[in-house]
């Protein structure tokens, strides 16, 4: 059970500020060209993955989102990796399944049809933006609860954490959270100190000091 204070730090701080703290850590996990399909949403929460596959012949799994409904945890993100195609992977119906299913969210490596509709629901889409044609006949969602290894430049794993805002979306082991969450209270103490310093016109070599601090990690 994810504590409730890690919890309300994650549902509010800026992807910004995560980033710098992971790099502090020396964790990588930016996926690439994924965004929200409304720039105010954020989203945050455990993945269950799925992984599309190329077809080589008939009879294999083959999992529609409908199926996956009745195997992931209310407040999963779904998260389909399906090679950046340009096709569309969700529709305004799936849509409404993951939304009422429980799911805090859906991140595409992909677009989506529907993207009016989808973008005005309350539960959050991230993607690579709209697209008319229906899922390409080529692949099919051959796996879930997999290890994403190229999901749009990151690696996830099936209980990451993902976090993700109108800059982008991040990967967060989950037994990094709490780490990261302590480098990044000290990261946004530099920031505010930084904006003061800023706002009251201090010298380039005190707000550059004041900056240096974040290139340190917190003992």
């Amino acid at each position: 059970m994810l504590d409730e204070n890690v919890r309300k730090f994650y549902e509010s701080v800026q992807t910004g500020v995560v980033t710098d703290a992971m790099y502090l850590l020396g964790l990588e996990g930016w996926m690439t060209d994924v965004f929200p399909l409304r720039p105010e949403k954020r989203i945050f929460g455990k993945a269950f993955t799925v992984q599309a596959v190329r077809i080589r012949e008939k009879g294999e799994p083959n999992y529609t989102i409908y199926d996956l409904s009745e195997k992931w945890e209310a407040g999963d993100i779904l998260v389909v990796d399906a090679f950046g195609e340009n096709c569309s992977l969700m529709g305004e119906n799936i849509a409404h399944t993951c939304m009422y299913g429980g799911l805090n969210g859906v991140v595409l490596n992909g677009r989506c049809r529907d993207f009016g509709q989808i973008s005005e629901l309350e539960m959050p889409v991230f993607g690579k933006g709209p697209a008319m044609e229906l899922k390409n006949k080529r692949f099919k969602y051959g796996m879930y609860q997999v290890t994403l290894a190229n999901m749009a430049g990151a690696q996830v794993r099936p209980g990451d954490y993902i976090l993700g805002d109108v800059d982008g979306v991040l990967v967060i082991p989950s037994d990094r959270l709490e780490d990261i969450m302590y480098q990044a209270e000290m990261i946004i103490e530099v920031e505010n100190e930084m904006e003061d310093a800023i706002r009251n016109r201090c010298s380039v070599a005190e707000v550059k000091a004041i900056a240096s601090k974040k290139k340190k990690a917190r003992a």
